[in-house]
């Protein structure tokens, strides 16, 4: 199992970042490489989709995830079917005088059936690579709703 955590500060203030991690839908249509569908909110601050990752001569994997506000400024996100097994963790914004920090940790796990005929440490280069342009798209997008 891989594990993912990286901090950054973000200039805009917590409330406006906080308010665009929880808009689900939003922030998973920055990651690259990935689609999703069928995006349901069966309650307040829980949200589940389907979410597709194409990445060319790395993974094609498709799985149900769910995100839900576990605290103040926390959101934790899990993969509840499909391809992967293991696929987990949280965003978390904390605010930093007049503006805020963001991290993204998580655990993840390709099924081996599924992993592309690479040296795991190529995935897990590849997909930190992922998880950290999703971090600057997100940062960039609150920067650009504070301006």
């Amino acid at each position: 199992m891989a594990s993912f955590c990286h901090t950054i500060p973000v200039g805009a203030s917590s409330v406006q970042l906080w308010a665009l991690v929880r808009d689900v839908a939003r922030v998973a249509g920055l990651f690259p490489y990935t689609t999703v569908e069928e995006l349901t909110s069966p309650e307040p601050e829980c949200w589940f989709f389907w979410r597709q990752l194409t990445i060319p001569n790395v993974a094609d994997l498709r799985w149900r995830e769910r995100a839900r506000v576990t605290g103040d400024g926390e959101l934790h996100f899990e993969a509840v079917e499909g391809d992967l097994r293991t696929f987990a963790g949280s965003w978390r914004v904390v605010p930093n005088d007049t503006a805020a920090v963001l991290t993204l940790a998580l655990e993840y796990e390709i099924p081996e059936e599924m992993r592309p005929k690479m040296p795991p440490m190529m995935i897990d280069f590849v997909m930190g690579e992922i998880f950290r342009t999703i971090c600057q798209r997100v940062k960039e997008a609150a920067e650009e709703d504070e301006a």
